[in-house]
């Protein structure tokens, strides 16, 4: 079963999602403000996707100005309405895991091959899931490439601001502690846990602005 029913009761192919699959209010915005970053390892609660998503766009608002790369960064984690949050640490390790299992049964050679199609498999679930959300926003896919490498400038620079700012100190390192990226300034009202619907209504009004098509889909 590659489907998945949504909060509308609608059925999303996962394989081949559709831009007419995609309902913003219905099964966008909800399910974000309720998926926590994290697996909810935050002691003071939950930070959920879709406060991520509208603080890094209201703070890309505030220091560029830039509508264009607001609203891409406001969509680049939507697909976690579909497919929830799988963290860095979980799909690093289901590759290694598919990688050690294949070593068992068939080699290094052909579990290299086992382990580098398991991660293009997690990003290309991802991607098929962005070729229609973005174009449903009325915006291209794949996006410009400047647009692209900001928003994993700006998602790397969040994370690390929301790191230190929710999780706890931890002993171990992480893959860029030795040379971590430049934080961004969050207004105090940004840092606090916001309750799930707070947070989708957040999202969803940044979306209405920065993507008018959105608007009338709503309507």
């Amino acid at each position: 079963m590659t489907w998945m029913q949504t909060g509308t009761g609608r059925a999303i192919d996962l394989i081949a999602p559709l831009v007419t699959d995609i309902d913003f209010a219905g099964d966008v915005a909800g399910p974000l403000a309720r998926t926590a970053r994290w697996a909810g390892q935050t002691p003071a609660g939950p930070i959920s996707t879709a406060q991520h998503c509208a603080v890094g766009t209201q703070a890309i608002l505030r220091d560029t100005g830039n509508r264009e790369l607001a609203a891409a960064f406001l969509l680049h984690d939507a697909h976690e309405a579909f497919v929830t949050d799988i963290t860095r640490p979980t799909a690093e390790g289901i590759a290694a895991i598919a990688y050690q299992l294949a070593r068992d049964e068939a080699g290094d050679f052909a579990a290299r091959a086992v382990e580098r199609f398991t991660v293009r498999a997690l990003h290309e679930i991802k991607a098929r899931l962005d070729a229609a959300i973005y174009p449903a926003a009325g915006l291209p896919w794949p996006l410009p490439r400047v647009v692209a490498m900001a928003v994993k400038d700006w998602d790397d620079r969040l994370l690390q601001t929301e790191r230190l700012l929710h999780m706890a100190p931890c002993g171990r390192p992480w893959g860029w502690d030795h040379a971590p990226p430049r934080a961004v300034e969050l207004k105090p009202a940004w840092t606090r846990p916001w309750p799930w619907p707070e947070a989708a209504d957040r999202w969803l009004a940044l979306l209405h602005d920065l993507c008018p098509v959105t608007r009338r889909t709503a309507a």
